[in-house]
Parts: C-alpha cells; sequence; structure tokens
C-alpha cells in the first residue's frame, strides 16, 4: 500500500486499519509525507523517484 500522510480523503489513521486488516503474509505499507490523494507520485521528483522504486520492487518480488 502506497500512502500520504497528507491525504484527506482517504486518512492515514484509517490506511493503518486497513494494512493491518490485510491477512496476507507479504504486504508493505509505504510512507510519503507529502501528496494529495492518488496524485503522491505527480506531487515531487523525490515522491517519483521513490514511488517507481517501490513498484519496480513489488514487481521483481512476483
Amino acid at each position: 500500500m502506497l500512502h500520504s500522510r497528507e491525504d484527506i480523503y482517504s486518512l492515514p489513521e484509517i490506511a493503518v486499519k486497513l494494512y493491518n486488516s490485510v491477512t496476507i503474509k507479504k504486504k508493505e505499507l509505504v510512507w510519503f509525507e507529502h501528496g494529495a490523494h492518488s496524485m503522491i507520485r505527480s506531487w515531487s521528483s523525490e515522491n517519483r523517484e521513490k514511488y517507481d522504486r517501490v513498484i519496480a520492487d513489488f514487481l521483481k518480488d512476483l
């Protein structure tokens, strides 16, 4: 799960509850300090790099 601490639509505390409810063994909750809902990647070049790296790592492990 990728989530921004600034998300006002899907609040961070709800993201934690959702994450904790997932029963699969391999899971990860990745936090971004800045970014609007569904706009995390486009928020900054730093976010783009981190976002792309997280997705690439996830796909590599499939």
